[in-house]
């Protein structure tokens, strides 16, 4: 009982504030001799203009997109980046048709997650850029994590809004058996003798000296996708 009380005072007082402070903006604002009736025009054209600027990134290319190509010469930052933008258009085309079975892993869970919110009427979703935000490597695993900012059209209560995004997502870097299987290995150890490999870049077994990369591919796959 006391708590209900307590929540209608708060409810209360937060409505008193609201049109105390409204009522403060409007003096300041005819102080300076400002037409109020433009006031609702210039705070629809800031959200319109929220609308349209996409979400800032903090590109980290510079720093260590030579440090990635030295660590794999053969890699093509650009390709891994589409591989990224494509990944996060398969995620949101499953939220749109309310159908996760293609997804697996945090991918799902994402997808998952925004459909439960209500959040599948989606349309027109658009990629701004993608760059590099993070990237570390040791013995035992590399992982880049990649940043994305992008928009799409939202419907709810019959209004389609148009959001801007972003979100991060984190690729590591793994083996993968050319034949048997397509599962990505985290925690692999010699076929030929069964010892643990203890670095990524092993070409070959320390023990019996089997050929790594007669069996093995090596990859980036995508493990985690977080929004911030």
């Amino acid at each position: 009982m006391y708590f209900l009380i307590g929540v209608i005072i708060f409810t209360l007082f937060l409505v008193v504030f609201y049109f105390i402070l409204k009522a403060k903006i409007i003096r300041f604002f005819q102080r300076l001799g400002f037409p109020i009736s433009q006031l609702d025009d210039i705070i629809r054209d800031a959200r319109l203009d929220e609308e349209d600027t996409p979400k800032s990134l903090a590109s980290m290319d510079s720093i260590y997109l030579k440090k990635i190509e030295k660590d794999f010469p053969s890699i093509e930052i650009s390709k891994l980046k589409r591989k990224a933008e494509s990944i996060l258009m398969d995620i949101y085309h499953s939220i749109e048709k309310s159908d996760v079975s293609n997804l697996n892993g945090k991918m799902k869970t994402f997808a998952e997650e925004e459909i439960i919110n209500g959040n599948n009427s989606i349309s027109d979703l658009k990629i701004h850029n993608t760059v590099i935000s993070n990237y570390n490597k040791n013995n035992k695993k590399a992982t880049i994590i990649f940043s994305i900012a992008y928009q799409y059209y939202i419907l709810k209560n019959g209004i389609k809004k148009k959001i801007q995004d972003r979100v991060r997502m984190e690729f590591i870097y793994t083996l993968e058996l050319e034949e048997k299987t397509k599962s990505p290995i985290l925690d692999f150890h010699c076929p030929n003798c069964g010892s643990p490999f203890h670095n990524i870049d092993d070409d070959s077994c320390s023990y019996c000296g089997c050929k790594l990369l007669k069996i093995f591919n090596r990859i980036f796959i995508c493990n985690n996708i977080v929004r911030y």
